[in-house]
C-alpha cells in the first residue's frame, strides 16, 4: 500500500508562521537577528522566533490535531538554531 500526496502550499504555513510569532525576516534589520532561531519552509529562510521550545511544540499540536497537514515535516536543529 502506498499513499500519495501532492504537497502543502508553503503560503499557508507561512502564514501559520506568522500568526504565531514569527518575525518575517523581509521587515527586519541585521541587528534583530542575533540570538534568534533562523526559520525555513521549503527551503527558503522565512524568519526568526525568539521562543523556538514553543513553537515547536504548537507546530507538532497542529499537526497531530490535523489542522496542519501530516505532510509536514517540522526539523529542529538546536546546534545551528534552524527550524525547518
Amino acid at each position: 500500500m502506498a499513499v500519495v500526496s501532492v504537497g502543502t502550499g508553503s503560503k499557508i504555513i507561512h502564514e501559520f508562521l506568522e500568526r504565531n510569532g514569527m518575525e518575517n525576516l523581509s521587515e527586519l534589520h541585521s541587528q534583530q537577528i542575533a540570538g534568534k532561531v533562523k526559520i525555513f519552509v521549503n527551503g527558503a529562510w522565512v524568519g526568526i522566533h525568539k521562543d523556538p521550545d514553543t513553537l515547536i511544540n504548537i507546530l507538532k499540536e497542529k499537526r497531530r490535531k490535523c489542522v496542519l497537514p501530516k505532510e509536514v515535516s517540522i526539523i529542529y536543529n538546536y546546534q545551528g538554531k534552524e527550524i525547518k
